[in-house]
């Protein structure tokens, strides 16, 4: 709890955005961070200096649900933490229920 902070902007429109808002303060204690993404994902979250903080898959790409971030949601409170893990255990329920459904 001790992390540097700093803005991070997110993109309109995006899974993120829709769990977070647009602007958030996050935790920062990484001395890396990924420079370039491969498809199918897409830059959902910068720094100030233009630092990639968060990705998700494209909406094309018809992956299950994915969300990286480069900050630790564990030791923050409100969107930026437990929205995200809030999030995240909402995918996981409906992907298992639809798992264990069984068929016809």
């Amino acid at each position: 709890r001790g992390d540097a902070r700093h803005s991070v902007a997110v993109r309109p429109g995006s899974m993120l955005a829709s769990v977070i808002g647009s602007t958030i303060m996050v935790n920062s204690s990484h001395h890396q961070a990924v420079s370039r993404l491969a498809d199918p994902f897409i830059e959902v979250a910068t720094a100030p200096d233009g630092t990639i903080e968060a990705y998700e898959r494209s909406e094309a790409a018809h992956l299950p649900w994915l969300l990286a971030v480069q900050w630790h949601p564990e030791r923050l409170d409100g969107p930026a933490g437990s929205g995200i893990i809030d999030a995240f255990l909402a995918a996981a329920r409906a992907s298992a229920t639809s798992f264990l459904r069984p068929d016809g």
